[in-house]
Parts: C-alpha cells; structure tokens; sequence
C-alpha cells in the first residue's frame, strides 16, 4: 500500500479517536442523565420505568441474563459505555503501532525505498543516496563472511566424473530395448521437449499470478513488496508490462541481469539467523518466476513419470517372495488378496505418502501454486489456524510436510521397534546448501538429464550473478557469483531439485528399496541397521562426487530397541550424533521425544531481545504470537495419535517454564509475573493510564474489537482430554497384533473345514504337505505387506490430533450475533475462540480503525539484526 494510502487510513483513524472521545462525553452526559432522572424517583417501579425509558430514548441496547430488571438495565448501561472506552483505547494502540515502528521496520522501510527509487536506472557505485550505515549483531558479520566464502569462491568440479557416476546410477533405468523408450531416455526426451510447454508468453493474468508469487516467496519486503501489491491494480501498467517480458523472452538466449549489479541483503530470521536475499528490479523478479514457475512444474511432471515408470525399486524390507505369496493364495483363498485390494496395509501407506506429500515436494504441481515462503516465520500460519486447516483444506504447507514427516517417522519407530525388535534412523543436511551448491554440479546434471544448451546458457547467467551489498553503501565492490543459487526464486529450487532427484535415486537404488525422506536438503531415512548403512553409504558417495559437504552438527544415527539388555553400540557404518526435530531430541532410551531444554533456553533468550525492541503494544502481540504460538509451538511438535498424551503434559510444562522465564527477565526481575496477560495489563496501565483491562479485550481477535493474543497453552488442553481417552500409541499396535492372531484361527479353522477354495498351483510350490495350515509366524512373517489390522493401525498412529469446538457449540455459535463478512466469520468459527470468550464484542464495530490493522498486519513480522 503506497504512502498516501497510508496516510488517508491514518486521517481516518485519528477521526475515529476524535468521534469516539466525543461520543464517550455526550454518553457520560446520557448517563449522568438517566441516573439523575432514577435517583429522584421514590419507588423501585418508577425507577425501572425511568431506566427503560432512559434505554429506549437514547437507544441503549438491552437484555435480560438472569439477573433482576433493574440491575440488568443499570449493566447494559454501564456496557455500553465500556464499549465506547475499548474502542477508544483500541484505536490509540493501532496509532502508537502506527507511530512507533520497529527499528527492523524502519531500516528495512529506509533500505527498500532507497532500491525502488534506484531500480529504473544503472547502479551508480557513486551515489549518495545509498547511504545508511552497516548494521546488525556481530552474527550477521560473522555469518556474512562464512556466506561469501562458499558463493564468491568457485569450486570446480570433475564433470566427466559426475557423468559417469549418473550413468552407472542410471544403468538399471537405461537397458536396451528394440522399439519402447527406456525409463532414462524418456526422462531426458522429455527435458529436451522443454519449449512445448503452455503457457509460452505473458499475459495480464500471468502477470498477476507472477505477481502474488513473487509476493509469497518473501523475496521483496517493505515499500518494494508494497510497489508490487499495488501492480496488480493497475491493468494499463500489467499490459505495458507483460508487452515488455514477452520481448525479453523472445531474446532469452542473451538474458542478462539488468539492471546490474544486484544488491544484496541480511535479512534476520526468527531463529536469530540470517539470509541473504537478492534485490532485483521488479519486473526482473517477475521475468525469473515465470521461467522457474513454468521449469518447476515441467520438471515435477517428468520427475514423477520417471518415479512410476518401474525404475524406482519399490521393494521394502522383508518383502514377500513369489512362493510365499503362493503359499498365502492356497492356503487362504480370496483372504489373500483383500489387504492389496483395499490399499490400506502399511506398506501400501508408506508408498502413497512417498509419492504424494514427500517426493519432490519442493516443486509445484502447477503454475500458480509454483512459489513457497522461505523464510522460517510462517506468517499466516500457527497453532489456531493449523486446528482449522485440517478440517477444511486438504492441501499441505511445508510446515505441514515436515510435520507429516516427523509422525511418519516416529509410527515407523513404534511399528519396527514391535516387529523386529529395533529401530534405526539416520538425519543429516548439506552445510550451506544454497551458497555451496558448485556451478559445475548444476550443469553436469542438467546436461546428463538432457536440457538443451539454449537454457544452460541462461541459467549460467542467471546462477553467475553481479552482486553488490545494499549495506556497504556506494563503496561496496562487485562481484560475481561463482557458487550456490540465489535465495527465494523458484528457479534455484528447480535447479537444486534436480540435482537432489539424482540423490533420491541413489539412495533408493543403492538402499536396496528403501527411500530417502526429504525436504529440500533436511535428509532423513530410517528402517532397519543393514538397510541404513547402505543408504548413508550411498549419501556419502553422491556428496563426494558432487562436492557437498555434509553439516556434522545436524547429522545422526540413533537405535531404539524393544529389550534395552540386547541393545548394542552403533555400527561402525552410520554416523555418530543425535537426531533432532525442531526444539526436540529422540531418546533411546525412553523411546519418545523429548524436549531439549538446551534449545528451548537459547530461544526463549532470542525472544526476550526481539521482544525488548517493540515499541509498540501491538507491536510485542504480532511477535509474540508470531514466536512463541507458531515458532516455538510448532518446533516442540503438535499434538498427534503417535506422540501420546505423554508429549502434549511435556510441551504445557514446557511453555509455562518459558513464560515463568521469559517475564521474569522482561520486567528484570522486580515484579511477580507469569503470564502474557498480566504483563501486558501492566504494559498498557503505564502507557495509556487504563487499570484492570480485562481478559477477553487482550484475547478475542481484532474482528471483534480485542488484540488478538494467542495463548499457546489452549490447543493443548483442548486436545489433552482427547489424548487421555485414547490408549497408549504402542497398544494401536498390539491391538493389531492381537486381531491378526484372531484372523489366523478363523482362517485355520476355515481351511481345517474344506471352506477355503484353494489356488492351482503345483503341490510342490507351495508345501511338501499341501494340507498343514501355515503356521501362526508364518501367516505374519509380511504383516507390513498383509496385515489390514496393522495398516489401520499405523494410519490412526499418524494423524494429527485437532481442536474440536467446545461441547455443545456449533461451528458459529459464539458469533451467531454479529454480522460480518463471510471471509471473517470462516476465520473466527475456528475451534479455538470457542474456548476463549464466546460471543462477546468488546467494541463498537464501526469505531474500531480495522482498515489501518489490515495495513499494519499485512507486513510479516521483520526481525531485528
């Protein structure tokens, strides 16, 4: 939103103040009035009857609860003139927000108005409006001189050797056949063929979806993310501009950064860390999305052909030989086919849940879903709006894979642990993956898998960037990129993605069936020992010839066992560390996770220092529901079937250890206080001089006249009841174990009976005695391949436990009252208000300067450096 928006949404909302101030005075005088007019009458009937008159003339809502008709009455008044005070204190918050941003805000505000305004002429190395003085903590330096050593640092790489490990990779894909083409051959035919795919040229709309693209993957922020919200309302300008970028894809062959050098910037994540992110011109920006956009999907649709082409081994551990099939079809007739008919053994699940949510998952299905936020912040996305995502909405955000991922991982452990006495599990990334990522690599798999040299002349170009840094001012030096890819473009995840596809394929091959869990370079595969030592040898080997590097701090092998007398050390095969998600580390011992409190003390420092830099109430909510309800929440895992209720008790001690901390350390210790709402009671009586502010005007949401503060600690009761009521996650499978033992003595007995109808096959292929019944081990030798009991098992262990609304609520009846729009109420029937407040308005609606808190939230939270 430009600055004269802005500021006409400013105006407005310092009327409002002034109408509200004005409102509140001719109400003091009404109720002055009415009190008068009550007092001087003599019977208790009289002094109702001047109450409802009083109400009825000067229009005051009213209402019976219960309580006697005059003590109602003399409430409803006294709420209305409450109403009128939160409202005029709502919109003084809104304006000290408004008046008093972050210094992350305003260097962030400075630093991008200095880029639009450069953006339509060549950078001037000399020109004194690029000014502001280098800032951040000693991190930033320290992390920005570690970054340039990896990306202005060429690593050459030995292509021809690369080529041929792809090749000996690949050999088992690329067998000679006399008329069809080979798995490999299709694949690069397909890449080749590159140039068919629609839509070829922009368009108005294309321009527009480029636009909200660009806007999600968090490239730009600030006024140059504000310039590109305002684009998409100019149809004169996204023709002009569409007009243009068909010309620049007409002469792609010669694309070029322009204009050039690129500024960089440090951008201070959540974590504390920090990312470099290119600033390019706009309609740069939108040129390279639409390329990656169009990349991205072309290379997803081909990826996944190749994936179901019968080159990927699909061969699990302990899988059924043909015989033993054989046996299983003469001994149990129909019984022996039903598990594969219904698709819902265990292996069957792993195998769906591969292919839909893990494999390749950084590149899009189509091209207006072909952009993803890069940062760590998760803006629109935390606890609340996570209960009410899965009842709605079937689609995943990576969060949301990630955490599909961590369940999965953790039912495997509970199922292996059961079946097979143990459990191994390994976890590793790439040290600076983005930065690191060597030139020569790029190119060596892009030519293997077939791209025509038109389009690695301009990913050449488009990987060698001239860059320059925004904080150095006008005497900052050029220089060109010589590794890595660039941050927050879909092309860099198209190109790492390739790369990382031939990763995919290796550890399957070389694992022997097993697949390789990942999300973008966070690797994780798990099963049994003998499987995990080749997979990890076969991470090794990929990383040699590619030159990756492995990050030694975020690499591990952990064993669980059933009978902790028979555990043994680590194979020399796997590699020693922990195995970490988030805020939380498994224990073998225990076999759960369990929080590091380590981390979680490390954090909490982190927020006590980005929290000491808001300067405004609002202000300290956006972060505080930013980290401590979406952050911190999400990296100590969310409740689910396969954690237990054990995890949730964990994580509500967890948080109410962080905010005994935290508030302890924000007012240093001088005050008694642990509470989110308690501290800003405080925060807000030094402030503005209100006393004793209540509970539902901090929490109910902005909608309806509150602030909005999120309390972490509510999805975990809501969902603790329902945990309780469920068994252990262990006895899901010893459930299954024991319906299995009943499925063999019905199907015995039904054998034993002449029931069975038996399969033709030869009495030699299946027994020496065609008539002795399998035995019990025998009948569960595959149970991950048989077992429907088991399958329905491992699906109810891997489902996320969710808020329900509170018993005897419908989905909107806490806000049946009011009247809002249908955008609004789908955002406040979530689960979670039903255990707030119910339907209370805590201002008037008209007064409250929602226009402005749209604005003001409408930028994620930017994190000081």
């Amino acid at each position: 939103m430009d600055s004269a928006v802005r500021s006409t949404l400013y105006h407005v909302t310092d009327r409002k103040l002034k109408k509200i101030a004005a409102q509140i005075e001719r109400y003091n005088e009404i109720k002055a009035y009415i009190q008068y007019q009550v007092a001087s009458k003599s019977t208790k009937t009289e002094q109702i009857q001047a109450l409802l008159h009083g109400c009825k003339t000067y229009g005051i809502t009213t209402g019976r609860n219960g309580m006697s008709i005059k003590n109602t009455l003399q409430r409803d008044i006294e709420i209305q003139g409450v109403k009128y005070e939160y409202a005029s204190l709502f919109g003084k918050l809104v304006t000290e927000w408004m008046q008093n941003p972050n210094d992350a805000i305003k260097q962030l505000n400075a630093s991008t108005e200095q880029q639009v305004d450069t953006d339509d002429s060549n950078y001037d190395s000399t020109s004194t409006s690029d000014s502001f003085e280098p800032v951040g903590r000693k991190e930033m330096h320290e992390q920005r001189q570690e970054w340039e050593s990896y990306a202005f640092v060429g690593l050459e790489r030995d292509q021809i050797a690369i080529d041929e490990y792809l090749n000996d990779l690949f050999s088992s894909a690329k067998q000679a056949k006399k008329v069809k083409e080979t798995p490999l051959h299709q694949l690069q035919t397909t890449m080749s063929n590159f140039d068919v795919m629609e839509p070829k040229r922009f368009t108005e709309d294309i321009v527009r979806w480029c636009i909200d693209g660009v806007i999600q993957s968090d490239l730009f922020a600030g006024q140059k993310r504000k310039a590109l919200v305002d684009l998409k309302s100019c149809p004169a300008v996204l023709k002009e501009m569409a007009d243009v970028l068909n010309m620049d894809l007409d002469g792609i062959e010669d694309w070029k950064w322009d204009p050039a050098p690129v500024r960089l910037s440090m951008r201070p994540q959540l974590n504390g860390k920090y990312r470099v992110y290119n600033h390019e011109e706009i309609h740069q920006a939108l040129f390279l999305h639409f390329i990656g956009a169009r990349w991205s999907v072309y290379m997803k649709k081909a990826f996944t052909a190749f994936y179901h082409s019968g080159a990927w081994s699909q061969t699990p551990f302990r899988a059924m030989d043909r015989k033993s099939r054989r046996r299983r079809e003469h001994f149990l007739g129909p019984a022996a086919r039903v598990a594969r008919n219904r698709q819902i053994t265990v292996r069957d699940t792993r195998r769906r849940m591969y292919h839909t949510e893990f494999f390749m998952t950084q590149l899009p299905n189509a091209l207006k879903t072909a952009s993803r936020d890069h940062g760590d912040d998760g803006h629109q996305e935390d606890l609340i709006s996570y209960s009410q995502k899965h009842v709605a909405d079937t689609s995943k955000s990576p969060l949301e894979i990630k955490e599909s991922m961590h369940r999965l991982a953790t039912t495997d452990l509970l199922l292996n642990k059961k079946l097979y006495g143990e459990f191994t599990i390994v976890q590793s990334d790439f040290k600076w993956f983005g930065p690191a990522m060597p030139h020569d690599t790029i190119f060596a798999v892009l030519k293997f898998l077939g791209i025509k040299s038109q389009w690695l002349t301009f990913f050449r170009a488009f990987l060698e960037t001239p860059t320059v840094w925004s904080q150095d001012g006008p005497s900052g030096s050029v220089t060109t990129r010589k590794r890595g890819i660039p941050m927050s473009h879909v092309l860099s995840d198209a190109l790492g993605e390739a790369v990382l596809f031939c990763l995919d394929f290796a550890v399957n091959q070389k694992s022997g069936g097993s697949d390789l869990y990942r999300f973008h370079d966070d690797l994780l595969f798990w099963g049994q020992e003998s499987v995990c030592i080749r997979a990890w040898k076969a991470l090794l080997d990929f990383s040699q010839v590619m030159g990756l590097e492995l990050n030694e701090k975020k690499t591990g092998s952990v064993q669980v066992f059933e009978d902790q007398p028979v555990a043994r050390p680590l194979a020399e095969g796997l590699p020693a560390g922990d195995i970490t998600w988030g805020f939380l580390r498994l224990d073998p011992s225990e076999c759960r996770w369990l929080v590091d409190e380590s981390k979680i003390k490390e954090h909490v420092a982190e927020l006590h220092r980005q929290l000491k830099t808001c300067r405004s109430v609002f202000a300290w909510i956006q972060a505080w529901n930013s980290y401590v309800c979406r952050f911190l929440a999400t990296n100590m895992g969310r409740p689910a079937a396969c954690f237990g209720v054990e995890h949730v008790e964990m994580v509500t001690r967890a948080f109410a250890d962080i905010q005994r901390t935290l508030f302890q350390e924000l007012l240093a210790g001088e005050e008694d206080c642990s509470s989110v709402n308690e501290f800003l009671r405080r925060q807000i009586k030094a402030r503005f001089g209100v006393d004793n502010v209540p509970d539902g005007f901090l929490f109910f949401p902005t909608r309806l006249g509150g602030l909005g503060v999120r309390n972490p600690l509510i999805p975990l009761n809501a969902v603790r009841d329902i945990q309780v009521k469920k068994t252990l996650p262990e006895d899901e499978i010893r459930r299954a174990f024991e319906e299995d033992e009943e499925e063999y003595e019905a199907a015995k007995k039904r054998f034993e009976q002449g029931d069975t109808r038996l399969a033709s096959y030869p009495p030699d292929q299946v027994s020496d005695s065609a008539e002795q019944f399998l035995s019990l081990a025998e009948f569960t030798s595959f149970r991950e391949e048989t077992s429907t009991n088991l399958g329905s098992a491992f699906n109810a262990l891997l489902q996320p436990t969710v808020m329900h609304n509170l018993e005897g609520w419908g989905d909107s009846a806490p806000f049946a009252d009011f009247t809002y729009s249908g955008q609004e109420m789908g955002k406040l029937r979530d689960p979670y208000w039903t255990w707030i407040f119910g339907g209370i308005e805590i201002g008037k609606k008209g007064m409250l300067p929602l226009g402005l808190v749209d604005e003001l939230e409408s930028e994620r939270p930017r994190w000081s450096g």
